[in-house]
């Protein structure tokens, strides 16, 4: 599951915009054990210059072609109904939970995965649990689990424990994430981001290692968003040892300064360097990118 997490969170990085809050629903559906969580609201998302400009490539005919697939097997349009998505984990490989809102043919679903071989079901707290194997993933060991929390609610899992835990944070039988008390990052990132990802840095392992650096922080959150034209991201890391918090911001304005001198081959990065903000405040480090949504827009399509 970890692959489905690492795409999602780089479509949401590529695409995430919004004009409101992440909605406190999803967050609050993160176990508060979990050491990271991403939450993207799709449905502001499609009111952006952005998600508009992501509709437009899903009408293109080499997409459609997939886009009906989709739509003619599950009867769902990811397009129109997928409301929102709430990923979190706890660190380990194969170890998370998503939780997937919007509009789904419960009947279809259930039909679909009680075709494969090697399903099976149960009753948690009236919740029928579905899991299967998927074997054309050979990467993928082990079973999937799958449920669904009343008509507009999916949630799937790497375990048993885990998805009737999900199901229990949804049902109020256990507390959910309190955000900014155990990110409280969170509590400085803009409020207008549709795009919410906050992460216990000593707690998620290894990480890729051109973002190595980040390790150095006790916890890391982020918001991205779109408002007045222009694209916005915004990250938070959280250092509780002094020292350390110089030496990261050291490392930070000097990312920032190669991204400038380079700008003969990466001319886009160099100009979102430029108007980079880096401040440091009380173990606190807060770097805000912006850029006009059409530049933006313009990037992406040079990078096709």
């Amino acid at each position: 599951m970890r692959k489905i997490y690492s795409l999602i969170l780089t479509v949401a990085l590529a695409l995430g915009s919004g004009t409101a809050m992440a909605q406190p629903d999803g967050i609050r559906a993160v176990d508060s054990d979990a050491v990271w969580f991403v939450h993207a609201d799709l449905t502001a998302l499609r009111q952006t210059t952005l998600g508009q400009r992501w509709l437009e490539e899903m009408e293109k005919e080499e997409v459609q072609n997939k886009m009906e697939a989709i739509r003619t097997v599950f009867n769902f349009d990811p397009g129109v109904d997928l409301h929102a998505l709430t990923l979190y984990g706890y660190g380990g490989e194969h170890d998370g939970v998503v939780v997937a809102r919007g509009r789904f043919d419960q009947d279809r679903l259930d039909t679909l995965v009680k075709a494969n071989d090697s399903h099976e079901s149960s009753e948690y707290s009236g919740h029928t649990v579905h899991s299967w194997i998927d074997e054309k993933k050979e990467h993928r060991k082990g079973r999937t689990y799958g449920a669904s929390h009343g008509p507009g609610t999916l949630v799937f899992a790497d375990s048993e424990k885990r998805i009737t835990h999900a199901l229990d944070i949804l049902d109020g039988d256990e507390s959910g994430l309190d955000p900014r008390s155990k990110f409280p990052g969170l509590r400085q990132v803009d409020a207008m981001g549709i795009l919410v990802a906050a992460a216990d840095m000593k707690g998620i392992g290894d990480t890729n290692p051109k973002a190595r650096a980040l390790q150095a922080a006790d916890s890391a959150a982020l918001s991205i968003g779109e408002t007045g034209g222009n694209v916005f991201a915004t990250l938070v890391l959280e250092v509780s040892d002094t020292d350390v918090a110089q030496n990261l911001k050291r490392v930070v304005d000097g990312l920032l300064a190669l991204a400038v001198l380079n700008q003969g081959q990466e001319p886009f990065a160099a100009r979102l360097a430029e108007t980079a903000g880096v401040d440091l405040e009380e173990g606190r480090i807060r770097l805000s990118i912006s850029a006009p949504v059409e530049e933006m827009l313009e990037h992406m399509e040079n990078k096709r």
